[in-house]
């Protein structure tokens, strides 16, 4: 379990009332958590899910790829000849779900995840394109991450 907030003292109460009941191990600071790695930094800490990433290049094949500097075109793509089916929507599929479990530490490929998500019924060849540009553009930035800073949260214009 990960318990985590702004209120140092709630949550060492929680741990406290959890102990009543449960038999629990001392906490310790996280560093890897569902795959995700918490990296303390002086201003709060990043989380990068570059271990997954790398295996998600394995898998499809794209480990040693050329990276893109964009995760998708700038122009939209048409099909202009009849469309084919593709050779292998389980292993799109497959690697579609991986990219969604991505975009938790990643909002940069958010967009164009969602956009190849909605071909997983049936995914064309433009798709399979659409999905490698992504990789190789995830090659080029896999350190990339989210970073959490300690804030007042007061919003600002």
């Amino acid at each position: 379990m990960l318990v985590t907030g702004n209120n140092h003292q709630f949550i060492q109460n929680l741990i406290a009332n959890l102990k009543t009941a449960f038999s629990l191990k001392e906490p310790i600071p996280v560093s890897m958590f569902l795959g995700i790695r918490i990296t303390p930094v002086p201003d709060g800490h990043f989380l990068d899910q570059q271990q997954y990433s790398q295996a998600i290049l394995q898998t499809s094949g794209f480990l040693n790829c050329k990276p893109s500097t964009t995760p998708i075109a700038l122009k939209s793509q048409t099909q202009t000849a009849p469309a084919q089916p593709s050779h292998d929507s389980t292993f799109y599929r497959q690697l579609v779900g991986s990219l969604q479990y991505l975009t938790i530490t990643r909002p940069d490929i958010t967009f164009s995840t969602n956009q190849i998500c909605q071909h997983m019924h049936d995914p064309k060849p433009i798709n399979f394109k659409a999905m490698k540009r992504l990789l190789r553009y995830i090659q080029g930035t896999i350190a990339y991450g989210l970073a959490l800073l300690y804030s007042n949260l007061d919003l600002s214009t």
